[in-house]
């Protein structure tokens, strides 16, 4: 889990998102599951569809578990839920060590460039 731990944080900070926003940011309720958003045209915003909404904690947290749309299964990362979060820029090909990975939401982010070939050897992805 160290290794995925270590992996999770170097792919978050390549596509822009803040250390302290991964280690504190977390769902009140429904862990394991992750964030659903739709897009209203008209008024031009984004919204929660299930009315959940994201929290912060008072100090980051260590657990890798704990951190802002990271799953964990069985000691290995399995999934990511990284939609409507901000980030930009390039998906880091790093994100393909996470050999776990079952699940993996980048969407409504302002990433760019080609997919990593890395991700496409992700077995169970």
């Amino acid at each position: 889990l160290e290794q995925d731990k270590e992996t999770v944080m170097r792919c978050w900070l390549a596509m822009g998102g803040e250390a302290d926003t991964l280690r504190r940011k977390y769902l009140d309720e429904y862990k394991g599951t992750c964030l659903v958003r739709a897009y209203d045209r008209k008024k031009k915003k984004s919204f929660n569809t299930d009315k959940r909404e994201w929290k912060m904690r008072d100090k980051p947290s260590d657990e890798v578990s704990d951190w802002c749309g990271v799953m964990v299964e069985g000691g290995r990362v399995t999934k990511l839920c990284w939609g409507f979060l901000g980030l930009k820029g390039a998906i880091p090909a790093e994100i393909g060590a996470l050999s776990a990975l079952t699940h993996l939401d980048l969407g409504h982010n302002k990433l760019n460039g080609a997919m990593p070939p890395t991700i496409g050897a992700l077995s169970s992805l």
